[in-house]
């Protein structure tokens, strides 16, 4: 089917199970290709993004890639210890090395490290310093395994176990986390 508006005609391709698959305009540029879904109908890629889920069906990655160089990567983790209500505890933007922390767990990690220290301001710059490092393993699981899979997955599981514990201190878990917030 084509539709029309003032600044021209989209036609819409479909797939063998009726899901849009194609995007493209009067002048054949193509504005959506690439277009794969997973079993339960998840989006997959779509041009250059490319989307990973757990065995939950909760996103758990969006990457988007242009000349094989990730332009826009981000990490959604969930809780593992059994308390995972389809909210992600945390955020992680492999290419900028921001992390987005739910609000309920910020507080949780800066008051185990104000018992270290006594200065709110330097416990959280030791957190900040953990996080940075922690952030630094994401983006070289990013660099070396640019085609994401298991390999890559294994890589993010191994950086996550080694910066869950960041000095010593075990981060806790949260009982009921919020959706991400705090920025840092």
């Amino acid at each position: 089917p084509s539709v029309s508006n003032h600044s021209g005609t989209y036609t819409t391709g479909y797939d063998s199970m009726a899901r849009p698959s194609t995007l493209v305009d009067n002048s054949n540029n193509a504005w959506a290709s690439n277009v794969a879904y997973g079993p339960s109908n998840e989006p997959l890629s779509l041009n250059n993004e490319t989307r990973t889920y757990n065995s939950r069906l909760q996103l758990t990655s969006v990457v988007v890639t242009v000349g094989g160089v990730a332009q826009f990567s981000q990490v959604y983790m969930y809780p593992t210890n059994g308390t995972n209500n389809g909210k992600a505890i945390q955020q992680n933007d492999v290419v900028s090395g921001t992390i987005y922390v739910a609000y309920t767990y910020l507080p949780e990690l800066i008051s185990l490290y104000q018992k270290e220290e006594q200065d709110a301001e330097a416990a959280l710059e030791k957190w900040k310093i953990c996080i940075q490092k922690r952030n630094d393993g994401f983006k070289a699981c990013e660099e070396k395994y640019p085609e994401h899979g298991k390999k890559w997955d294994d890589c993010l599981k191994a950086v996550l176990e080694q910066y869950d514990i960041c000095r010593g201190i075990k981060a806790p878990k949260p009982s009921a986390p919020s959706a991400p917030g705090s920025k840092f």
